[in-house]
């Protein structure tokens, strides 16, 4: 599946006065046919691979403003509500929390968004990664972070975590410091013990390493991914990131699209880090576009072997 960005912004510069323009009708024919398989009837297991690009394209209208944020969020109240359709009201919703979480924040329904996130908070176990992904999106505050919470895990004076249950004179998290980089979510990090780096990864495509001050040491902007998660391979001096494709399209430097999901390659030598190697990295591609969500190295003889 191509990435669709593209295509949908074409859709805001096409003739739309009148009802019988050629923007109108193809806003009309996009409308319905990115919400009708979102009214079959599906288990809560169902599979989401065959919904995502007809979510996708739903993000991108409300994103152009062809959908008002109102109509799109109570849309998707409407389908959580009903277990046949909440399946695909989650993709639907990560989607729109991917590409428009400002929108729906801004929208001036506050307390629309107060019943959105409660359902999203209420969603069953099977959707526990949905969730994560979607509180990532909106910054919002999960559930288990909640100290009364029944699976929160608490951290005893010395940080470490404390067994549930237990009253080990539990105490509350302080803010230390915050270090400013990055103008997007920030999904990953990693670190470099031989180097003593911390490298964090953002949904605005920057790679950061900082040193123990909290210092920015080296940065680079990836053009065709972001970096979801990350490993370091200590003993071979590597970087391994699973990279998901910007929402906007972009062709690679041999001219084809990097439109999938892959495990990128950068290399941790000192002369080499954030250099012109990082900016295009050794990339494994993936044959499906489904997300490659961890990445885990394990230990080998003479190669790298990862787990994802």
């Amino acid at each position: 599946e191509e990435n669709v960005a593209p295509y949908m912004a074409l859709l805001t510069h096409l003739p739309n006065s009148s009802p019988d323009s050629c923007g109108q009708k193809l806003k009309a024919k996009l409308i319905r046919e990115s919400l009708s398989p979102m009214m079959v009837k599906r288990p809560l297991q169902g599979s989401q691979s065959d919904i995502y690009l007809q979510s996708e394209v739903f993000a991108h209208l409300v994103l152009h403003k062809q959908i008002p944020v109102q109509g799109a969020t109570k849309t998707i109240l409407q389908l959580l509500a009903k277990p046949d359709t909440r399946c695909a009201a989650v993709t639907m919703m990560g989607k729109l929390a991917e590409f428009c979480s400002t929108d729906i924040v801004n929208c001036g329904a506050p307390e629309e968004v107060i019943r959105l996130r409660s359902a999203v908070m209420g969603l069953e176990e099977v959707f526990k990664y949905d969730v994560d992904y979607i509180c990532s999106c909106m910054e919002w505050a999960y559930p288990s972070s909640d100290p009364d919470s029944a699976n929160a895990t608490t951290f005893s004076a010395d940080s470490t975590p404390a067994s549930q249950g237990q009253n080990t004179g539990d105490v509350e998290l302080e803010h230390v410091a915050s270090r400013a980089g990055h103008q997007g979510t920030v999904y990953a990090m990693a670190e470099d013990p031989l180097t003593q780096t911390l490298i964090t990864a953002s949904k605005d495509g920057t790679l950061i390493v900082w040193n123990l001050d909290g210092e920015i040491k080296h940065q680079t902007m990836l053009p065709f991914h972001y970096t979801h998660a990350m490993a370091v391979d200590g003993q071979r001096r590597s970087l391994f990131g699973c990279g998901v494709v910007k929402p906007v399209g972009s062709e690679s430097s041999d001219g084809q699209q990097s439109n999938m999901p892959c495990i990128m390659h950068f290399s941790l030598e000192q002369d080499e880090v954030c250099g012109s190697a990082w900016t295009n990295p050794e990339r494994l591609t993936a044959e499906e576009p489904k997300l490659i969500s961890c990445i885990k190295i394990m230990p080998s003889g003479e190669t790298t072997t990862f787990i994802t």
